[in-house]
């Protein structure tokens, strides 16, 4: 099982997800947890609640693979009783230090410094001993007070303060290893390449991930597998919407900087588009809530239609008024095609589906499937279990009047395991009948995540690359379900470009 400890540490990277995590692993019974490092750091408090985490974790083979594991990102790494090395990581430099408001270190009394340190070393020694690694190593990445050697005495690496043989570090300087320092000083075991040749390393055959996560694929372009519990995909959105602080006594302006951090963290995050099989508790199924939908979107739809008819009219009359406004018009435009394109989609899909994570019930899916489902799920009662299969369309945040956040995890077209997705309609002047429901095969997957890519691309105002996008989908995945819906998108993503010549 993988966990990805990476951005920082207290920010992407908490102890409330590693918890999670950790009961994910109590379910699945991994023979290997590998904590997959890449880390600047963090906070020291947060730092500290992971390492108990992990010295409270007993049953488990915790390896950690450095691709990066810096200040307290290094401690949490040394909690692991087997270090390996990418080619190119570094782990060390993990003084510490009070930030300000302004982001910049705070200098404070040499007494309250040294308190603050002394606290830190100690937690930092509780880590390396806890992984079987020389405290001293870890010592040294705090303190730069002396310096630190390395000798052999026959097969054995002897590291010391300020003795005798190779300078680790120079007095004055804190320690930070190189892939190769760091097996040469006994650290790390040894380097190797990624996660698929771990396996080999640790004497595993069958080496087999149990979990991946962040939309991460195994060596050789294959699909990641399934990701099997919504659980961390929820934490993770639900730790991020709180870290935003999104209330009803922020000013619209901080709403605004709000939604905009959010939206550029999905897309850091790489979430959109994360293959799943979630089972979850059924809270209703209906094609009019569809319909409800529909017409709402349709409603705003117009109008933005009017509105915009509006603000032509007036810039015809007005060209200063016109000059000024005129990246107003484009966005009411983009507004008007993303509503467009929504209302088709769900006329598409016209099966609505709503359902609550078991862990957090605070969070919803919404998911959308095609009218062939009906009869299926009309067998699924209201808190009945229900597994769904598809690919994570967009996560939406809300904040109740009472504080609290709702995350809703929006599935584009899914279907149920052992089924696949549903059929849709032969395009006009296409030969034959309606393509009969096809399996969830990789081709499928891959022409649906380039889907998610084109709808990106137009969000953001590149039509060009959503148009050699979709172009691509069209060459390489002809017989998929995804191509139909990549034509329709082609012929309005062309006319957009001519609209903009």
């Amino acid at each position: 099982m993988v966990i990805p400890v990476s951005g920082a540490i207290g920010g992407e990277f908490s102890a409330m997800l590693m918890k999670a995590y950790l009961e994910m692993a109590a379910k699945l019974k991994p023979t290997v947890i590998v904590l997959d490092v890449d880390t600047p750091g963090g906070e020291i408090g947060e730092a500290e609640e992971i390492i108990d985490l992990l010295i409270a974790a007993k049953g488990y083979r915790l390896v950690a693979l450095v691709h990066r594991a810096l200040s307290a990102g290094a401690m949490v790494t040394m909690a692991c009783k087997e270090i390996y090395m990418t080619e190119g990581a570094t782990i060390g430099a993990a003084v510490s230090y009070r930030v300000g408001r302004d982001g910049m270190p705070v200098r404070m009394p040499a007494d309250v410094a040294e308190k603050m340190q002394s606290i830190w070393r100690a937690v930092c020694r509780k880590a390396a001993e806890h992984g079987g690694h020389p405290s001293i190593l870890a010592e040294a990445m705090v303190d730069p007070a002396f310096s630190l050697t390395m000798r052999r005495d026959g097969e054995r690496v002897v590291v010391e303060r300020d003795g005798a043989g190779d300078v680790l570090k120079a007095k004055g300087r804190v320690l930070t290893l190189t892939a190769r320092e760091a097996v040469n000083c006994g650290l790390a075991r040894g380097i190797v390449e990624d996660l698929a040749a771990l396996g080999p390393r640790l004497g595993l055959t069958g080496w087999q991930v149990l979990e991946t996560s962040r939309g991460r694929r195994r060596e050789g372009g294959q699909a990641a597998p399934l990701e099997q519990s919504p659980s961390i995909f929820f934490d993770v959105l639900a730790q991020k919407a709180t870290s935003l602080n999104t209330n009803d006594t922020q000013t619209d302006l901080q709403k605004a900087e709000a939604q905009k951090q959010w939206t550029a963290w999905l897309g850091q995050e790489r979430l959109i588009g994360r293959r799943v099989q979630w089972t979850l508790s059924m809270v209703e199924a209906s094609d009019s809530a569809s319909k409800g939908i529909i017409d709402a979107l349709k409603s705003r739809q117009a109008e933005l239609k009017a509105f915009q008819a509006k603000a032509v009219e007036t810039g015809r009359k007005d060209q200063a008024y016109r000059i000024r406004h005129e990246s107003d018009m484009k966005e009411l435009q983009n507004q008007i095609t993303q509503l467009a394109a929504e209302i088709r989609r769900i006329e598409a899909s016209p099966i609505w589906v709503a359902a609550s994570s078991p862990d957090e019930p605070r969070l919803l899916v919404s998911a959308w499937f095609g009218a062939s489902y009906k009869e299926a799920l009309a067998r699924v009662s209201p808190k009945s279990p229900l597994s769904l299969i598809g690919s994570v369309l967009t996560a939406k945040r809300y904040t109740t009047k009472d504080g609290i956040t709702l995350i809703m995890a929006i599935l584009d077209q899914c279907s149920m395991p052992g089924e696949g997705p549903a059929p849709t309609a032969v395009a006009a002047g296409s030969q034959g009948t309606a393509p009969t429901a096809l399996s969830w095969t990789e081709a499928e997957q891959a022409a649906r995540n380039k889907l998610n890519l084109v709808r990106a691309f137009r969000r953001n105002g590149f039509p060009d690359k959503a148009e050699a996008c979709l172009k691509q989908i069209l060459a390489d995945y002809p017989n998929t379900t995804a191509a139909e819906e990549a034509r329709r998108q082609l012929q309005e993503v062309q006319e957009e470009l001519k609209q903009a010549r």
